[in-house]
């Protein structure tokens, strides 16, 4: 069936003792993503963009006079945004029913010394920073209202702030389709029938006489993926898509040890993966 790429992987990640409910987790390889590497690579021209950098710069410097501390506004009155960097590798893209949101982690240069600060005036530096940066993408229409801007640091000597833009409803296209179509899949009759049949099958090559009992009568009834807890890894220009499902087994490994209870997960494991490689849903090199 062709859904998706190379090195892609199925962990089953425990078989509960006495439901025999099989929960395992799909990994994709190099999904194109389009619409949220689209997403970053606008993000990162728009705050590279110096007329950004200035907006930002006086954002931060107008917002110094509201502060409470003189410190904070002797320090912020001056301050200067000189570059920005966004972090692909750490963005991570979280799906909620059929919506995601995109976590951006970038890093702004500036001038800011909060060396000497203490602790409490450090954070409304920090807060004074977030509410610049939150103003000045929302002013230019990279993000909305929804979406929101958070410093996690800036460093005490080289001011350097780092930040997060989550942005909230972001349509994932290629993500969802990849999603449906494995879970219409593993829906399939068919597929639970030879998932069953690819267990069977290994259990016969068993190091464990139990594990070999257990595994012989096995039965598949059931699936369903697990929606919220999809995930997505960005590497490069590519991504790994993480999705978990539960299938619904007669599997009963209450009586096994853990040792056998371990054989049981890997040959279960072999068998979703060689099913779903089968059948094209997967790919291993």
């Amino acid at each position: 069936q062709g859904v998706i790429s190379r090195e892609d992987t199925v962990t089953v990640t425990d078989i509960d003792d006495t439901s025999g409910e099989v929960t395992y987790e799909v990994n994709i390889q190099n999904s194109p993503m389009n619409d949220q590497s689209v997403l970053v690579d606008e993000l990162a021209s728009n705050l590279s963009n110096p007329e950004t950098l200035e907006a930002i710069t006086n954002e931060i410097r107008e917002e110094s006079a509201g502060a409470s501390q003189p410190n904070v506004v002797e320090e912020l009155s001056g301050a200067d945004v000189s570059d920005s960097t966004l972090l692909p590798e750490e963005t991570r893209v979280t799906t909620t029913e059929g919506s995601t949101e995109v976590s951006i982690t970038g890093v702004l240069d500036t001038n800011i010394d909060t060396s000497s600060l203490m602790e409490e005036v450090k954070e409304e530096v920090i807060d004074a920073v977030q509410e610049s940066i939150q103003t000045t993408l929302e002013n230019q229409g990279v993000i909305s209202r929804e979406d929101t801007v958070t410093v996690t640091d800036i460093d005490d000597t080289s001011g350097e702030v780092t930040y997060e833009v989550n942005i909230q409803n972001s349509p994932m296209n290629d993500q969802s389709v990849l999603v449906d179509e494995l879970a219409s899949n593993l829906s399939n009759p068919e597929t639970l029938e030879a998932i069953t049949n690819e267990i069977r099958e290994e259990s016969a090559g068993a190091t464990n006489l139990n594990v070999a009992s257990e595994l012989s009568t096995t039965d598949v009834s059931e699936s369903s993926l697990l929606a919220e807890e999809t995930s997505v890894t960005i590497r490069g220009e590519s991504t790994e898509v993480t999705t978990t499902g539960v299938l619904d087994t007669n599997i009963d490994t209450s009586s096994l040890t853990q040792e056998e209870k371990e054989e049981v997960i890997e040959i279960v494991q072999e068998a979703v993966e060689t099913t779903l490689e089968n059948q094209g849903v997967i790919s291993r090199e």
